[in-house]
């Protein structure tokens, strides 16, 4: 996968999971999931190319409390996990713009 279909497939899939309550107004926990500077250099909950060090995946695999996105919300699919796995696998590029 290229580094800008990964980035677009996080990007879309961060938008379906995680907007509603990690966005520019509402910014639970401190994240905004879109800004990527607040993400990787600020906050530091994606670690570029350590999937398995990064918070942010660490959060949407957990089957305990704490677990992204909180219920009653569904979990993220096994293949929506391996996206956002991939995209920071491949660096975890900036998100293209729309």
């Amino acid at each position: 996968m290229s580094f800008w279909k990964a980035a677009s497939a996080a990007k879309a899939l961060f938008i379906r999971h995680c907007y509603g309550c990690h966005n520019h107004n509402l910014v639970k926990g401190g994240i905004r999931i879109l800004h990527h500077r607040l993400l990787v250099n600020v906050r530091k909950v994606v670690i570029p190319g350590r999937p398995d060090e990064s918070e942010l995946l660490q959060l949407l695999v957990l089957d305990s409390e704490g677990a992204m996105p909180p219920p009653p919300r569904p979990r993220l699919s096994e293949a929506e996990v391996r996206a956002i796995r991939q995209w920071i696998a491949e660096g975890a590029s900036p998100f293209p713009p729309d």
